[in-house]
């Protein structure tokens, strides 16, 4: 099994950046930090360091914070379309 398939409860970093952007979440590197990121949608705002792999209490955490489906972290299809991105 793969680091980051979510079947073990972990998800890429990557696909958590994903997910988060595609829920209106911007998502920013802090200054000098290769894993730290800015996170804000409104009012809300949040740093977080993302490891390689994303467990499960951060998905969960980010999930309530931002207003995104779990499942979505897991599933990155069921996520919503980017403005820019067509749909095939």
């Amino acid at each position: 099994m793969s680091v980051g398939s979510g079947l073990d409860g972990v998800v890429a970093a990557s696909t958590v950046i994903d997910v988060l952007r595609r829920h209106g979440v911007a998502v920013s590197l802090e200054d000098g930090e290769p894993s730290k990121f800015v996170l804000g949608k409104d009012l809300v705002r949040d740093v977080q360091e993302f490891p390689e792999s994303v467990s499960r209490q951060t998905l969960h955490y980010l999930s309530r914070k931002f207003n995104v489906p779990i499942h979505h972290f897991f599933n990155p299809l069921e996520a919503p379309s980017l403005p820019d991105e067509s749909i095939q």
